[in-house]
């Protein structure tokens, strides 16, 4: 693999997490009632679908230049780089990174055809979900600088949720 394409690969992850992070602020520091609410839920949801085409880009250049389009060649990358992150080889998480981008899709198709569907309460799980995949993406995968970065964007997602749950519910009249 070229430098150029590496860049590729790991640009693409971090633009993915940068749109994903867009669409978690955006969702979590959304005024409950009114038009901010409104342009907030767009601006997540843009956002959210930006992130799921991007990590999807991810996946395919990433199976492209570094796996050769091989299955087995990802598992054993995955193993390997799980071996020097955690001192364990186990590849079998390529199985739960296909489960996140079919979840991923299947959810982009409920938020634009579907959104009703979508409740507080699934999409809670969905980020939870998806939070705990990206932590374990950034230990596994990213450089061990990242890995300083979970503390604070967690610390402030933690502060998100709280203010949000003790922000008032304004009924329009």
């Amino acid at each position: 693999m070229t430098p150029f394409q590496e860049s590729l690969v790991v640009w693409t992850a971090r633009a993915a997490v940068a749109a994903y992070a867009v669409s978690i602020g955006s969702w979590l520091w959304r005024p409950r009632t009114g038009a901010g609410s409104e342009r907030a839920r767009l601006v997540s949801d843009v956002a959210w679908t930006i992130a799921g085409g991007v990590f999807l880009v991810h996946v395919g250049l990433a199976f492209h230049y570094l796996h050769h389009w091989s299955h087995a060649a990802a598992m054993q990358h995955t193993a390997e780089r799980t071996a020097q992150a955690l001192g364990q080889a186990v590849g079998e998480g390529i199985y739960v990174n296909y489960v996140f981008l079919a979840w991923w899709f299947a959810d982009l198709v409920l938020l634009w055809t579907w959104p009703a569907v979508r409740s507080s309460a699934y999409r809670g799980a969905v980020h939870a979900f998806f939070a705990f995949i990206l932590f374990n993406a950034t230990i596994v995968f990213g450089p061990p600088w990242w890995r300083w970065t979970l503390i604070p964007v967690g610390l402030a997602a933690v502060a998100a949720l709280q203010a949000r749950r003790l922000q008032p519910l304004r009924v329009q009249e």
